[in-house]
């Protein structure tokens, strides 16, 4: 039972360090498609006019870190006008 935890959680950090450099590979100009063919869907979204942002939680572009950022994607009629951090907290 230890043992099948242990690698449960091993599993786990792996996927999160795998995820956290996705960010760095998207830039302003692509499509939103683009964005989430490389990100996937994004843990928030929200829209008003030719405006959408979407959200990233957690999706820190450096290696394995103590610090969270989250990221935003600013969308004008579909490409990204704006890619920014929304938040640093350290524990």
């Amino acid at each position: 039972m230890i043992k099948k935890i242990a690698i449960t959680a091993c599993a786990l950090v792996l996927c999160a360090c795998s995820s956290a450099g996705k960010i760095s590979d998207i830039d302003t100009g692509m499509s939103k498609q683009q964005i989430i063919s490389k990100l996937g869907n994004p843990d928030k979204s929200y829209s008003k006019n030719e405006l959408e942002v979407l959200t990233y939680l957690n999706r820190k572009p450096k290696t394995f870190s103590f610090d969270r950022e989250d990221y935003q994607v600013v969308l004008i009629n579909d490409t990204a006008a704006e890619i920014t951090p929304t938040s640093k907290l350290s524990k």
